[in-house]
């Protein structure tokens, strides 16, 4: 009786354990599929968060030239007591250096026939320094948000600039300007200067307090040696 119950409970035995192993083996030719299946995706993603990251953070090196048009309120002559209004324009070279740094000259110019009692004033100023851009980098119209501060030279000419041995009709002193701007793309390589706002402070003998401040503002055209 005990050698016939072993010869038959050896197959359901052996029956199980094979079972037991198949069901095995299909679990894991399922898991393995649905664990690998996201490796392919993940490098994927992974490739286009490091070309984003060197997109916006390796250094840019490009050269503008802005062309722009100005209108500026000044008190530039003891004969005006009060501010008046010159029209004028400017040229400025700037350069970016690395990460949004880099460095700007400009030459601006301003006129008017009458700054009080019938007294012209005929005004460049020549300034230099550092600027920082910041830029979004969007496809189509890029926009780029600028800060800087300059000095250089104002030259004052064919007006009245009142001196302590007597009045003449040309000066020169130091400038100083600290503003900003705001440059939206519309080609690869040409964008529109929506505003441009600077505060220029200059030092010509006005028969006071020799200090004159003047708020410059201006829209214009840049061009860019490289794609924005």
């Amino acid at each position: 009786m005990f050698e016939s119950f072993s010869s038959r409970a050896l197959p359901v035995r052996t029956l199980f354990v094979l079972g037991a192993l198949s069901c095995a083996f299909a679990a894991h030719g399922q898991a393995s599929p649905a664990a690998t299946a996201p490796v392919p995706e993940a490098l994927d993603k992974a490739k286009d968060y490091a070309v984003t990251a060197k997109k916006y953070l390796t250094p840019r090196h490009e050269v503008a030239l802005a062309i722009t048009y100005e209108n500026a309120s000044a008190n530039l002559t003891f004969a005006s007591p009060v501010t008046f209004q010159t029209q004028g324009g400017g040229v400025e070279a700037s350069a970016m250096i690395t990460h949004g740094f880099g460095g700007v000259a400009s030459i601006h110019g301003f006129h008017t026939t009458n700054s009080g009692n019938g007294v012209p004033v005929n005004l460049i100023v020549e300034a230099f320094g550092p600027r920082y851009t910041y830029r979004t980098h969007k496809p189509k119209h890029p926009v780029s948000l600028f800060g800087q501060g300059l000095v250089g030279e104002a030259n004052g000419f064919l007006g009245l600039y009142p001196d302590p041995s007597g009045p003449t009709t040309s000066a020169t002193s130091l400038a100083f300007e600290v503003g900003g701007g705001l440059d939206i793309g519309f080609t690869p390589h040409v964008a529109v200067r929506l505003f441009q706002a600077d505060w220029v402070r200059t030092e010509l003998p006005n028969a006071t307090t020799n200090i004159q401040n003047t708020l410059r503002l201006g829209i214009g055209i840049v061009i860019h040696t490289t794609r924005q």
